[in-house]
């Protein structure tokens, strides 16, 4: 395997990673994710590509959030609806 190739494997190792630590519906994902983001593994890959461990785990955090709030609009969206006396 080449080097752009490598790379490319990196980054969808991290990408993956990424999905699994943002998705809302496989919690045991979420934690596998949670824990490899975290760790000395993940810090070398990102290494490898250029990347700020720090600033990646940090734009995961932020999806995240970003995502749990869309869940939360979304839920009291349709919790107003329902509620709505016409």
């Amino acid at each position: 395997m080449d080097d752009a190739g490598a790379r490319r494997l990196v980054a969808a190792i991290l990408k993956q990673a990424h999905d699994d630590y943002i998705s809302p519906k496989a919690k045991r994902n979420h934690y596998d994710a949670k824990k490899f983001i975290n760790s000395a593994w993940c810090e070398t890959l990102c290494e490898g590509i250029d990347i700020e461990h720090d600033e990646y785990i940090r734009a995961c955090k932020k999806t995240i959030k970003l995502t749990e709030e869309e869940i939360r609009r979304k839920h009291y969206e349709k919790l107003k609806r329902e509620l709505r006396l016409d």
